[in-house]
């Protein structure tokens, strides 16, 4: 079976196609495809509008009018498609999640924060580089809101989410996001992220952390870091190249950050440095000097979740089968019921 998950985020939108492998893989899927579409749903530079407007709407439909004819080219079974930060805080989602199903015929689930960040959990714990970690913080950072995420024992244990995402953040200078950020104004979105993250129910010390980290942000930070420093593929970046690196960008105008970085896409030249402070403000929160990246997500985590239940949906119906078969046979299923979540505290995120 393939399955299609739509990530409907707050600067991009996002879909990836999968398909089911042999339930005996402790991964029940293999990615097949990933696509990006440049779709902004949250304004940048403005904190009074919280509407997703016309104009984004209409980006919006095109681009799921797309996605939906490429999906039918692929021969895609089943499609499922969430909103995030951006759905969560527009007044009229409700009316936005109405059209996207009258004009595409896709339903959208509006995840809470809290089942956001435990989706990107779950999607981190299915990355093969992070199998052998068993303790370890972790955060997506993405446009319109900063997972925070703790795991013990390769189990969710604590998670927030705030509303600290790239595009959220340059809502702290209305009307001029493309301008470069000077000193002061680098130590007011830093101290923005450190105020919210001393409110969080995360602790800074304590631990010996090990960090994990991904979103759109962490994907351009390190293919720059990669090609500038690294000169190679490599999923861990230091503190220190981070910081280097804020520094520069932040003290480009948009345009300059276009040039000076090719790879860097239009739609996040704006924001890339608010992306960049607040990451660097959770690292120096935890007190890390570096941390690894995973290509692993949201949309891993809620793939996972779907092949799962499905695989326990169809051994239910052959147990059924079966004791329709044998009706006086007796005992208990010799499939084991699925298991609850574990417990995991948060801060009452929505």
């Amino acid at each position: 079976m393939k399955f299609a998950l739509i990530d409907l985020g707050s600067n991009t939108s996002k879909v990836m196609v999968s398909e089911r492998t042999a339930l005996k893989n402790e991964i029940p899927f293999r990615v097949l495809s990933q696509s990006s579409y440049s779709c902004r749903l949250l304004p940048s530079c403005d904190q009074s509008k919280r509407v997703i407007e016309k104009g984004m709407l209409d980006r919006l439909l095109h681009c799921l009018q797309q996605i939906r004819s490429q999906l039918s080219d692929q021969s895609v079974e089943r499609i499922e498609a969430v909103g995030t930060a951006a759905f969560r805080l527009a007044d009229n989602a409700l009316e936005v999640v109405e059209q996207i199903y009258l004009k595409t015929g896709i339903s959208v689930r509006v995840l809470s924060g809290s089942e956001e960040a435990q989706a990107v959990a779950r999607g981190l714990l299915c990355d093969p580089e992070l199998s052998q970690w068993d303790q370890f913080v972790a955060f997506d950072l993405g446009g319109g809101s900063l997972e925070l995420l703790e795991v013990e024992g390769r189990a969710l244990t604590l998670a927030d989410s705030l509303p600290l995402g790239a595009v959220a953040l340059s809502q702290l200078f209305p009307g001029d996001g493309s301008r470069c950020l000077t000193k002061d104004d680098q130590i007011k979105v830093r101290s923005q992220v450190r105020s919210h993250l001393s409110r969080s129910p995360f602790s800074a010390s304590g631990k010996n952390h090990r960090m994990a980290a991904a979103g759109g942000t962490m994907v351009y930070l390190r293919r720059i870091l990669e090609k500038r420093v690294m000169k190679t593929p490599n999923s861990v970046l230091l503190v220190s190249d981070v910081q280097t690196l804020t520094e520069e960008v932040s003290m480009l105008c948009e345009d300059d950050r276009s040039s000076a970085f090719p790879d860097l896409p239009k739609d996040r030249a704006d924001v890339f440095p608010f992306g960049l402070l607040a990451a660097l403000e959770v690292m120096d929160f935890f007190q890390v000097d570096r941390l690894t990246h995973s290509y692993h997500n949201l949309r891993h985590g809620l793939t996972a979740e779907f092949f799962e239940n499905a695989t326990h949906h169809l051994q239910a119906n052959q147990e059924k089968e079966r004791a329709a078969e044998h009706p006086n046979s007796g005992g208990s299923s010799p499939y084991p019921s699925k298991s609850s979540s574990p417990d995991i505290q948060s801060s009452g995120i929505e």
